[in-house]
């Protein structure tokens, strides 16, 4: 069964559960990242639990952030968060599969 997010606006709300947890795994990912953004953004796209909506998991987060302004995200990880939640599934999947390709081709050079 692929993880929900029905709840994720009220777990924001409330400061706790998943939208909590992505919320802290994409703040310490930005902290060792070092202004690279997109590349925190990726890893973090990337390492999502299969089945699980990118797009509204940033919105989930981008609620958490706003009921909870401290700690906060980069305006820079926080703009494209906006842009990740606007986005659909297959066009996210897709951004994957080519980024993959793209690595997977540079290591065979």
């Amino acid at each position: 069964m692929a993880p929900s997010l029905a709840t994720a606006t009220i777990d924001a709300a409330a400061g706790g559960g998943p939208a909590a947890d992505m919320f802290a795994e994409l703040l310490a990912i930005e902290r060792t990242a070092r202004d690279e953004h997109r590349l925190t953004l990726l890893q973090w796209v990337l390492g999502l639990p299969f089945g699980l909506d990118p797009a509204a998991a940033a919105r989930a987060i981008l609620a958490h952030q706003q009921a909870h302004p401290r700690p906060a995200l980069s305006t820079a990880l926080r703009d494209l968060l906006a842009v990740v939640g606007r986005c659909s599934r297959e066009r996210l999947d897709e951004m994957s599969r080519n980024r993959r390709a793209f690595r997977i081709a540079a290591r065979s050079n």
